[in-house]
């Protein structure tokens, strides 16, 4: 009977450590950043919320030729046009493919119906504007002419803000 009790006793201590250890853990990943929330710039005061300029490549699960020359395309110009602009972090590029589950949600914030180049002004960690440059579909065919006007597209954005 003494040795039931034993192991009863180190049971409940085991448990209430546990518990008392996963309190303590909870309590210390809330005052962690929420994920996704705006990075500092590099060489910014990290409580700065920063402008910036996101360039999206959205694609799908599939990709034809095309669709994979207006990604490289389009990449090509921003780190040619604007290595200062990206190495800081003003200039942001990412590639998402939003048959992917928790990327779904971009078809309808963007309004997308296949693969596209969209542009994405945000300022003071708030969205401001986003265009889609459609125009890059008739362009592709044309390299330097696609080149420059993604280029000319993304100035445009960039110089609307600060």
């Amino acid at each position: 009977m003494k040795s039931k009790n034993i192991v009863s006793a180190v049971l409940l201590l085991f448990v209430a450590v546990s518990v008392v250890y996963l309190v303590a853990s909870e309590l210390r990943s809330g005052s962690e950043p929420e994920p996704g929330a705006a990075a500092a710039v590099p060489g910014e005061a990290t409580s700065a919320v920063q402008d910036i300029l996101i360039a999206y490549y959205f694609h799908s699960d599939v990709r034809c030729k095309t669709c994979l020359a207006i990604e490289e395309y389009a990449h090509e110009a921003l780190t040619s046009a604007f290595p200062d602009e990206l190495a800081s972090g003003r200039l942001q590029w990412q590639v998402v493919n939003f048959d992917e589950r928790q990327n779904e949600h971009f078809l309808r914030d963007y309004e997308l119906t296949t693969s596209s180049l969209v542009l994405v002004d945000m300022r003071g960690g708030e969205q401001k504007a986003w265009k889609t440059v459609e125009e890059v579909w008739n362009l592709v065919s044309d390299k330097p002419a696609f080149l420059g006007f993604v280029e000319d597209e993304t100035r445009a954005y960039l110089e609307q803000s600060p």
